[in-house]
């Protein structure tokens, strides 16, 4: 305890006879060690998940797009373990680009996740095999719940039933067929490339018009309209966000929980 104290006493003292510059050095140097170790947070860390259609869900052997890859034979659970950097990419643009991709509900391709599966198998997912509605091949644990049962539990049934894995593939093929023509609709719209690029992995951005938003989220849950300071606001509700919309235009977002339903 008394050498704790003396160590953080003497590194007081430094820091305070150290020069500006020298302080300034430290400090930065310490921000991007802090930045370089370590594991990446993520509320998929540690959580189950199922594979339901293994055609659908390309797994790499290493955390890069150009790895061999591999498709299970049949429905299997996993486990995430950790989330990690594309190889190849620095930790730094990696986790900057995660942030705006997470934000937007986007993905970047530059993160996988590291899973062990069932069998012990261990193996890469893209991040993009998470995203909202390109995840129907995939079931979590919160939507096997709504099912009364678990990702390992859905996997298993799956394995044993022909007219549920039936089920399963037309889902997804409806899926498949709605984000087709929501890609096709983009490329009509006469939006520059850079926001069509930007809408075709789902990203939202403040200044986007309202049909911009719907391009990329869909048709929203609820609208509500109201009048503040003389001006018409509406609030797109998702299931994750609530949407501003000033004039067409987005000027803003938050997540949905708690009781903000309730305050706007």
């Amino acid at each position: 305890m008394i050498d704790t104290l003396y160590s953080k006493a003497i590194l007081l003292v430094s820091f305070k006879t150290m020069p500006m510059p020298l302080l300034i050095l430290f400090l930065a140097l310490s921000f991007f060690a802090g930045c370089s170790s370590g594991p990446i947070r993520d509320f998929r860390v540690g959580k189950s998940f199922a594979v339901l259609i293994p055609s659908d869900v390309p797994i790499f052997t290493a955390p890069h797009p150009k790895a061999e890859k591999f498709h299970l034979q049949e429905a299997e659970s996993f486990v995430v373990e950790e989330l990690v950097c594309k190889a190849g990419i620095s930790r730094g643009v990696c986790l900057s680009g995660f942030k705006k991709a997470h934000d937007n509900r986007s993905y970047t391709g530059a993160m996988y996740f590291k899973v062990r599966f069932e069998s012990g198998r261990e193996g890469y997912f893209s991040d993009k095999n998470f995203l909202p509605k390109l995840s129907l091949s995939i079931t979590s644990e919160e939507r096997a719940k709504l099912l009364g049962t678990t990702p390992e539990e859905y996997a298993k049934n799956l394995r044993g039933s022909k007219a549920l894995q039936n089920e399963i593939v037309l889902e997804g093929e409806e899926a498949r067929r709605k984000e087709e023509e929501r890609l096709q609709a983009i490329e009509y719209n006469p939006w520059s490339e850079a926001e069509k690029k930007r809408l075709r992995v789902r990203e939202v951005w403040t200044g986007m018009d309202s049909g911009q938003l719907e391009s990329s989220k869909g048709s929203p849950k609820m609208i509500n309209r109201s009048e503040v300071s003389g001006a018409i606001i509406e609030r797109w509700y998702y299931d994750d966000f609530v949407y501003y919309i000033k004039d067409e235009t987005v000027i803003k977002w938050d997540r949905v929980g708690g009781d903000l339903l309730m305050k706007q």
